[in-house]
């Protein structure tokens, strides 16, 4: 049987030459903006101030995208900018923000790592509105911690946890994360592996005095390399148990106001990690 000789189509064809047309063509390359960025301390708010100097002898168009706004950056020639509070920009400790511009490449920067405001409180939408930074929910889960907590899981297997839970905020979520290390022993001699535990729980309100809590705990992930199955079955009741106990009694922060407290009613309770904190509005 002879192969038969079937012309290209017009299609292929056209696919063929916009291929090689594509390579042919030169790689446009995005030059870095004329701009130096800095920052300082505002005067108020407790939060960090952008500063954008424009280098160039030309004006510059940018866009600006940061605490989840963007906004146009007009800077003349030469000039300089800042964007803080009064422009409706808080900016906190490891905020991210982008700059950018036709023909410029994107800026990616953040902002410094110390803390200016652990905390924040103020009124919206009728309610309490409460802001906790993450240096905070830390120091405050560490605070109140006994160390060493232990929990027997079988006769001869303890569970037990010597360094405090690392928080971890998720952009975006209504729920708390933390990331824990227990040590599992045998009989009192440490096992070579500890047990990584990926915990959650949501914020809620005790109005008799004024605390910010946790509820719905919960353990999203287990792991122990290598342990059979049976192994994590029987360890598992003790880790919800370690776990569950730990986040009962964190209080995440105290509001110390009494006029405050008895304001936040708790017909609905709103938390959510925004740009890195903790956002709580009481209702």
């Amino acid at each position: 049987m002879k192969n038969l000789y079937l012309p290209p189509s017009l299609t292929q064809i056209l696919i063929v030459s916009f291929l090689f047309t594509a390579l042919a063509l030169p790689q446009t390359t995005l030059k870095n903006a004329p701009i130096n960025v800095s920052c300082r301390l505002s005067a108020f708010e407790g939060s960090y101030v952008l500063i954008v100097q424009n280098l160039s002898a030309e004006n510059l168009d940018l866009w600006l995208r940061a605490k989840g706004k963007l906004t146009e950056l007009h800077l003349t020639a030469n000039s300089k900018k800042e964007i803080g509070w009064a422009q409706g920009f808080k900016f906190d400790a490891n905020n991210h923000f982008y700059i950018w511009g036709n023909g410029y490449d994107t800026l990616h920067q953040t902002m410094p790592e110390k803390e200016l405001s652990p905390w924040r409180i103020g009124f919206a939408d009728g309610g309490l509105a409460l802001s906790l930074s993450k240096y905070l929910l830390q120091s405050q889960l560490e605070k109140h911690l006994t160390l060493p907590m232990k929990k027997k899981a079988l006769k001869a297997i303890d569970i037990e946890m010597n360094h405090a839970p690392i928080i971890v905020l998720k952009e975006g979520s209504e729920r708390i994360y933390a990331n824990v290390k227990l040590q599992p022993s045998l009989l009192h001699v440490n096992l070579s592996k500890p047990i990584t535990v990926s915990a959650s729980f949501i914020p809620y309100y005790k109005q008799a005095n004024g605390q910010i809590c946790a509820t719905q705990i919960r353990v999203e992930e287990m792991l122990l390399d290598d342990a059979p199955n049976d192994l994590l079955n029987n360890i598992t009741p003790a880790v919800n148990a370690l776990i569950t106990e730990l986040f009962s009694s964190y209080v995440m922060y105290q509001i110390e106001n009494s006029f405050l407290i008895k304001l936040a009613k708790v017909v609905n309770l709103r938390g959510k990690v925004l740009d890195g904190r903790l956002e709580i509005v009481i209702l």
